[in-house]
């Protein structure tokens, strides 16, 4: 009898452990399945044949019915059952969202977002705008980590500018842009967005207003026409001395395919910069895309060449050659460059 016991415990902790997996995987659960006690008679068999048409007709316009067909299943046949059923039934809040999820797990991003657009209308309660809310961070941070990759930065301002057309009132979509566009070096883009919030209430609007007053001190300056920078080497690659807010020393190499400039997180620690309660913004590294602290300086200045209001990314960079970070385009864009490598001189002419 112990040994029956102690059987029966195991088993019960094995299915429990298996559902908690189950429902634990990315977009297990974005949008809440509704359960039938049982299935009509014959639709899995019809499911198994692809007969869609068949389904439709059988499940006598539940779409509970198809929800639990399509449970955990992925496949081009799950989002053609919920096309076929809208055909002649409405839409379903439900089954939007099993689309939603299919949609993402096999990378359709552009046309998931479409669906949440369209789940956004079917929404009626609380819970259905929270689903949504979760579903388009979901899809979102998906796409932009495969856009980043791509080095595509103007399709993520894309994506978050159509999102802020189609639906104004997820305002959050307005900073997420004027900061992307702030940490691209594109100030007049990032206030057009964040205009759109500066009178918010609560931290948001704080926020969009800080931002608009540090982008509307954005200068640059040069003593002379043409700036010529003496540059160091480190291997096959250049280095810089900057300095940050006029007091923080660093020596960055320069990286023309870097969109935003980096400074090694440890580097900025040290100062005494708090990394902790700042916003996090997504950057491509040799370990993938991954979310990073992202601070707003005064100025940034290369010897005579000084640029204000500019955005930097603390990423942990471990470089050797005594490199505190990276000089990206978000400062070089702002200008017509070139590194004469006979003389090592960095060359930048005001535009």
């Amino acid at each position: 009898m112990r040994y029956l016991l102690g059987f029966l415990m195991v088993f019960t902790l094995g299915v429990l452990a298996g559902w908690l997996w189950r429902d634990g995987q990315p977009g297990s659960e974005l949008v809440p399945k509704q359960r039938l006690n049982q299935l009509p008679s014959g639709a899995p068999a019809l499911y198994q044949q692809g007969d869609l048409d068949g389904i439709v007709k059988l499940s006598g316009g539940a779409p509970e019915v198809v929800l639990q067909l399509i449970d955990s299943d992925l496949s081009d046949k799950a989002l053609a059952l919920i096309e076929r059923f809208y055909e002649s039934h409405p839409a379903s809040f439900s089954l939007h969202g099993e689309a939603i999820r299919i949609l993402l797990s096999v990378g359709q991003f552009e046309l998931a977002l479409q669906w949440i657009r369209e789940a956004d209308l079917l929404a009626t309660t609380h819970d259905d705008a929270l689903a949504v809310d979760e579903l388009l961070a979901t899809v979102t941070e998906a796409f932009a980590k495969h856009l980043i990759v791509l080095g595509r930065y103007d399709a993520v301002d894309q994506m978050y500018e159509k999102i802020t057309f189609a639906m104004p009132e997820r305002t959050d979509y307005f900073l997420k842009l004027g900061m992307l566009r702030l940490q691209m070096g594109n100030y007049d883009g990032a206030i057009v967005s964040l205009a759109q919030i500066e009178n918010a209430h609560g931290s948001l609007g704080a926020r969009a207003r800080e931002l608009i007053a540090q982008i509307e001190t954005n200068d640059i300056t040069n003593k002379a026409d043409t700036v010529e920078i003496s540059l160091r080497r480190a291997g096959n690659q250049f280095v810089t001395a900057a300095l940050l807010d006029g007091e923080v020393e660093l020596q960055l190499l320069i990286d023309t395919g870097a969109a935003t400039t980096i400074v090694d997180a440890k580097v900025l620690a040290a100062h005494g910069y708090d990394l902790r309660s700042k916003p996090q913004q997504l950057f491509l590294t040799a370990n993938g895309v991954v979310e990073a602290p992202v601070l707003s300086f005064n100025t940034l200045s290369l010897s005579t060449a000084t640029t204000s209001a500019i955005t930097v990314g603390a990423l942990p960079l471990a470089m050797s050659h005594g490199v505190d970070g990276l000089l990206g385009m978000n400062f070089l864009r702002h200008y017509d460059f070139r590194i004469d490598q006979d003389r090592a001189v960095l060359e930048l002419t005001r535009r």
